[in-house]
């Protein structure tokens, strides 16, 4: 391509802002408050400056924000982030308030926190940690092809020398804690904009805009541009060979001492290392899990206090989570392997040596009751978590499963503790990435996992329905757009549907070109984002569901349900979408590489799966042999003819109700109906 002729922009110098922007607006969801103060541009000499301020004030684990609003649960949460940009960059300062606690005196809060750098009040090791917190974050980016072209496009962009972009944190080594104390005292005055974000106690009036007049578009099947096709004439390239991982040969796998089943596999790259403890017990074993995991990150140890624990860990470069699933959660720990030994060490006693603290969780109970009236306020929380539980579990749902406010209030310190202690100990998987050999890990584990692994704790299962006949639930909220969701039960997962299950959703639902996206919204207009989709299965046992998506204007639903209902009824055939569906597969998968821990993440989820290779090979295989006639027969069996239940987010006193018992029963559904609080 030959480059056109550009103008060159013009870039027009604002006025400073020399008092504070303040600007209040009502929303029904909950409240909170964004913040930012401009700064100067990309190249500006001084945006390492900046830097350093953020991650003095916001790093996760030791930063002032962190320790003393995060950690002590003075708000429901706070970060702050900075946008480079080529003109003008922002510090950006954002969070949601505890109970009783003012938009405004959130805003005093993070300001007294800015405070404290302009008067050095900060641990003189606090920035040569961050100096390796930003070295081990450049590793972890760099693994992944998207972030170096990410990088390279940016400083393109900015029209910085490659040479400054590689050297940025040689430049934030340079910087000392007198530099960042004077800039600080230069820079951070009355020169911010806040916006508060109250919620509304009243219904808010806004102009109903009237459904306009569509006339559908004809779209040829054959559309293809002048343009498209001396592209094709003229590009290429060479296909591009898959490469699917061996799991025999890139995984070992051993056991420990106790029994423990451990996978390893060697980082070739860098002195990163990441560990992951595979527990299967999760929510449906105990549903104050979640809450528990929560508590465990605000806890001190006989040795240190909980800010002193975040201090040691960032010190460290360490890092260490719990993720809580439905049957199974994650205990990760990651850093450097130099410092690997002391990690261990570290994490060992946070496993073993926590102390209860009442005080740390009346106010995580505090938070959490805010959190929980916030969703009882946001629309995504209603329509993706309460109204897709009950349309798929009924009333007896997880969501339900939960404490109500009463219970939760009663909780103590000790037994979320006591929870959270028992999950290390049951039967486990251990997965290792790092460049340590094998056996130095094994000694490092046997030494860590002594004890005899408990068998595992009994789980709440819950029905899901039949989904045999269509069903109506809408919950009344005061949306102008109806959130629309169509959701039917299926089988369970099978190998042999694979290949066609996947050119299935990127020939129905895959992207602008599917079927979904140009009968539903371009051709008709019927709706602001629509997709629709089989889910894949991430083991054996649950069974998958069939998606349709409509975001639409309410006084567009009845005709948007119909639209979508018939291309699920009747799948139009179109041969030159399906070659491009099987086409884009064969591209996705002949280009895709799972590397480094990806290698051992995929093959826990293949082996859940009943796989002992990489599933991506049967389908990318199975493409070549696949017809439209054999997406056709996996439609029409798994599709065509399915029954629906049909959530509806939006306000009744817009939407056509009466027109919608064509589709089915209707109940109209009250938020204390999906949520125990």
């Amino acid at each position: 391509f030959e480059a056109a002729p550009i103008e060159d922009y013009v870039f027009e110098k604002e006025d400073s802002i020399k008092t504070p922007i303040e600007i209040t607006i009502n929303a029904p969801d909950g409240a909170s408050l964004l913040m930012a103060y401009r700064f100067e541009g990309a190249k500006s000499d001084k945006i390492h400056l900046v830097r350093m301020v953020d991650m003095i004030l916001n790093n996760s684990k030791a930063g002032l924000i962190d320790l003393n609003i995060n950690q002590k649960q003075k708000a429901i949460g706070v970060g702050c982030g900075v946008q480079v940009d080529k003109d003008y960059s922002k510090h950006i300062f954002g969070g949601a308030p505890t109970q009783g606690q003012t938009l405004q005196e959130l805003k005093d809060l993070i300001i007294a926190q800015i405070e404290l750098v302009k008067k050095g009040d900060f641990p003189d090791w606090l920035m040569p940690a961050i100096i390796n917190d930003f070295k081990v974050r450049e590793l972890k980016k760099l693994n992944s092809n998207n972030n170096r072209v990410a990088m390279i496009n940016e400083a393109f962009i900015f029209d910085q020398k490659w040479s400054d972009k590689i050297n940025e944190i040689a430049e934030l080594e340079k910087l000392t804690k007198t530099d960042v104390v004077k800039f600080a005292n230069s820079f951070y005055k009355n020169n911010y904009a806040v916006v508060y974000k109250e919620q509304a106690t009243d219904i808010l009036s806004r102009e109903k805009v009237n459904k306009p007049s569509i006339t559908p578009l004809d779209i040829p099947k054959d559309n293809k541009s002048d343009f498209f096709n001396k592209f094709n004439e003229n590009n290429n390239p060479e296909p591009i060979a898959p490469l699917f991982i061996d799991y025999n040969t890139e995984i070992s796998q051993s056991k420990l001492k106790n029994g423990t089943n451990f996978f390893y596999q060697k980082n070739e790259t860098n002195e990163l290392f990441s560990l992951r403890f595979v527990v299967p017990v999760g929510s449906y074993h105990n549903a104050l899990l979640p809450l528990a995991s929560q508590q465990a990150k605000l806890l001190g140890t006989g040795k240190y206090k909980a800010s002193e624990l975040a201090q040691e860990m960032y010190k460290l470069g360490m890092d260490y989570s719990i993720s809580i699933g439905q049957k199974e959660s994650y205990i990760s720990l990651s850093g450097l392997t130099s410092q690997m030994s002391k990690s261990l060490t570290l994490f060992q006693e946070i496993l073993t040596d926590l102390n209860p603290n009442q005080e740390v969780t009346d106010l995580l109970i505090k938070k959490t009751l805010q959190q929980r009236d916030n969703s009882l306020k946001n629309p995504k929380q209603l329509f993706w978590n309460g109204l897709q539980q009950y349309a798929v579990f009924g009333k007896d749902s997880p969501l339900n499963s939960e404490l109500s406010n009463e219970s939760l209030e009663e909780l103590t310190s000790k037994k979320l503790l006591d929870i959270l202690t028992d999950v290390f100990l049951y039967k486990k998987d251990v997965l290792y990435y790092g460049s340590l050999p094998k056996q130095e890990v094994l000694t490092e584990l046997d030494s860590l996992l002594k004890q005899k692994q408990m068998e595992l704790p009994q789980f709440k299962k819950y029905n899901r329905l039949s989904m045999v006949e269509n069903k109506v639930f809408v919950l009344d909220y005061d949306l102008k757009q109806a959130e629309i969701l169509m959701l039917s039960k299926g089988t369970s997962f099978d190998k042999n549907e694979l290949t066609a299950s996947k050119v299935f959703n990127e020939y129905y639902g895959g992207g602008m070109s599917s079927i979904i996206f140009q009968e539903i919204r371009e051709k008709k207009a019927l709706a602001y984002s629509s997709f629709a989709t089989y889910t894949s299965a991430r083991d054996s046992v649950k069974p998958q569901y069939t998606f349709g998506y409509l975001g639409t204007q309410t006084d567009k639903s009845i005709e948007a349900i119909e639209a979508m209902l018939g291309l699920l009824i009747d799948m139009p055939v179109d041969t030159l979408k399906f070659e491009q569906a099987k086409s884009t597969i064969n591209q996705q998968l002949a280009s895709n590489r799972t590397t480094r821990a990806g290698k051992l993440y995929s093959f826990m989820a293949d082996k859940k799966l009943g796989y002992a290779y990489s599933k991506e090979k049967d389908i990318y295989n199975g493409l070549d042999g696949l017809e439209i006639n054999d997406m056709l027969t996996f439609y029409k069996e798994k599709i065509a003819n399915n029954k629906y239940t049909i959530i509806i987010l939006g306000n009744v006193k817009e939407l056509e109700m009466d027109s919608l018992n064509k589709f089915g029963e209707v109940k109209v559904l009250q938020v204390e109906d999906l949520f125990p609080y």
